[in-house]
């Protein structure tokens, strides 16, 4: 990061966020959404 204080940021967003993507591939079995937006989206995976 450009800055201490973005590089602080950035290390305590990626815990938080990354948890929530391993949960959509690998529990839900989402790999890829074809569609945009929230409507959409949860129709596939539904």
């Amino acid at each position: 990061m450009a800055t201490t204080s973005g590089g602080d940021i950035y290390s305590k967003r990626a815990p938080v966020m990354e948890g929530v993507f391993a949960v959509i591939k690998h529990i839900m079995g989402i790999r890829r959404f074809l569609l945009c937006g929230l409507d959409k989206v949860l129709f596939v995976s539904s």
